[in-house]
């Protein structure tokens, strides 16, 4: 059996000419058993040398006394924050300690409320299906009655395992502490309980008024004392404080988030691991958006959020790791996402760049002429690095897939930049190319993955002379470009004896015509002459103006 030390606050220890208050060990509540459900964010606190209790305020956080760390509990508070001296188990979600809904957790970190017997910590797994409670914003008056919670012994039992509660009526409060007196006999705070909450109800729900910090101990197992009054660390004018949701803490910190994306309109809604909570600003819907994987909280609203919300929010495309933000133009906007892939499905897994190990990153981009739409994987990646809005341009579709004229895979995104056109595509023995411009203008023109050019081999690409530009395709297909002579295709028998001669640096330059019919063949133009196929011989000749 573990041993219960005496935890006492020696600053919150009243002193009276009949003797001095004590705060009992981990103390507890003694009164009538409390098995309700609605008491099932009450936790029992758990080391090798002691026990308390605590409250469940947020899915990753217990509130309880600082004393219950402390090394010399007899001096309470303060107590070093950070990993704790002991391995700690917190024991949440029933007012049965022994019940099956009774969950487990360990304790990684402390974090002291200074001057205060109160200290918050940090779960190492969040606790889900447990309602927190809430914490008051009114300090209480005296004469309110609320009800103290505890794990504690009672007047008939060393280790109950069970749940108690006693009705107490509010004595007096000062800056740090809130008095109160047991209304029924049997009512006292006793070893076990340090930590407990004591709760009232407020429009319908609970609310969270103080923790047991030190008692009498009157009418506990064990004990020859018979006063029962209690001392409470007092919660109220340190609500914001305690928030230790990270959604909230953003909307208390920020003073321009009303206007970006205005007020709430429904409670935080926990859908581990994400968290987030609901906004309008006028016509315009957002979410503010918190994620275990970023722990960033960022907003996300207006077309970004409809496309988000279609493709399946952040269970399908993770959280937001950045507002939204104006391109650098201010031509549109746009959001960047990430998904821990480890802990989604398996088609996601297996979609993972193994390069980045579990993070997968996207954005959804937007702007009035093109909407908002999402990009993804290598899409993305290669958007990137070819310099986003400001390359390519903005997106004007999702990646579609598509099989080009011999019937194999390939897959694109089409992108707009003021006028121009843009795609990336890959092919099943092609990697991923930027094509652009004209040379994409000229590639259309053709009937693109469709027409008889095939699909593209490299990215749009400098010539070594740095006027033009060019694209080589899968069957035997090029098409160069200058600012002078614009896009034009050679394919073929034709191309084939351009390129021995040396491509643009040849007498011939650059193209000028596409490849067309005369009386004998084929026949290209060239800045310097033309290329001639014989179609009855065979013969490929090249000409000088």
């Amino acid at each position: 059996m573990r041993r219960r030390s005496a935890i006492i606050s020696s600053l919150l220890v009243a002193a009276t000419t009949a003797g001095a208050l004590t705060a009992a060990s981990a103390h507890a509540v003694g009164g009538g058993s409390a098995l309700d459900e609605k008491y099932r964010f009450v936790a029992s606190i758990q080391t090798y040398e002691r026990e308390c209790t605590g409250a469940l305020i947020d899915v990753e956080w217990i509130i309880t006394t600082s004393s219950c760390f402390a090394t010399n509990p007899d001096q309470g508070f303060p107590i070093p924050p950070g990993k704790p001296s002991i391995y700690t188990t917190v024991t949440v979600g029933s007012p049965d300690l022994g019940a099956s809904t009774a969950q487990k957790r360990t304790i990684t970190t402390l974090v002291p409320r200074e001057h205060r017997d109160l200290v918050l910590a940090k779960l190492d797994e969040p606790v889900l299906d447990v309602p927190p409670v809430s914490v008051g914003t009114t300090a209480p008056s005296p004469g309110d009655q609320v009800t103290a919670l505890g794990f504690g012994r009672t007047a008939t039992e060393w280790v109950p395992g069970r749940l108690h509660a006693g009705e107490f009526s509010v004595d007096t409060l000062d800056d740090t502490t809130v008095s109160l007196t047991p209304v029924a006999s049997d009512a006292a705070i006793c070893k076990g309980d340090a930590g407990g909450p004591a709760v009232r109800e407020a429009d319908g729900r609970l609310e969270l008024v103080g923790i047991h910090s030190a008692s009498w101990q009157g009418g506990c197992f064990g004990e020859s004392e018979t006063r029962s009054g209690v001392v409470e660390t007092r919660l109220d004018d340190i609500a914001g404080w305690l928030e230790r949701s990270p959604v909230k803490q953003r909307m208390a910190s920020d003073p321009t988030l009303e206007d970006e994306i205005g007020t709430p309109v429904g409670p935080e809604v926990v859908d581990w691991p994400y968290r987030y909570q609901e906004f309008e600003r006028g016509e315009q819907r957002a979410r503010l958006y918190w994620s275990d994987d970023t722990h960033e909280t960022k907003f996300i609203r207006g077309a970004i959020l409809d496309t988000y919300l279609r493709l399946g929010g952040h269970r399908e495309l993770g959280a937001p790791y950045t507002d939204e933000i104006s391109t650098a133009d201010g031509a549109g906007s746009y959001n960047n996402l990430e998904l821990n892939v480890c802990r989604s499905t398996a088609t996601q897994a297996s979609t993972a760049d193994s390069s980045l190990g579990c993070n997968s990153f996207s954005t959804i981009s937007h702007s009035p002429s093109t909407g908002a739409h999402h990009l993804e994987g290598s899409f993305y990646h290669r958007w990137e690095d070819l310099g986003r809005e400001g390359g390519l341009g903005f997106p004007v579709g999702e990646q579609k897939e598509t099989t080009d004229s011999t019937g194999k895979w390939g897959a694109y995104v089409e992108f707009r930049k003021n006028s121009h056109g843009a795609i990336l595509y890959v092919g099943s023995d092609t990697r991923l190319c930027a094509v652009y411009g004209g040379i994409y203008i000229r590639w259309k023109e053709y009937g693109r993955e469709k027409g008889g050019l095939g699909v593209p081999e490299i990215d749009v690409t400098a010539t070594p002379d740095g006027v033009g530009r060019y694209v080589h395709f899968t069957r035997n297909a090029s098409i160069y470009w200058t600012p002078t002579t614009g896009a034009w295709e050679v394919h073929g028998a034709i191309r084939q004896k351009w390129a021995s001669m040396g491509w643009e640096r040849s007498y011939l330059g650059y193209p000028i015509s596409n490849e067309q019919a005369f009386e004998a063949g084929r026949r290209s133009w060239f800045q310097g002459g033309r290329i001639d196929y014989i179609a009855r011989t065979g013969e490929v000749i090249a000409y000088r103006n």
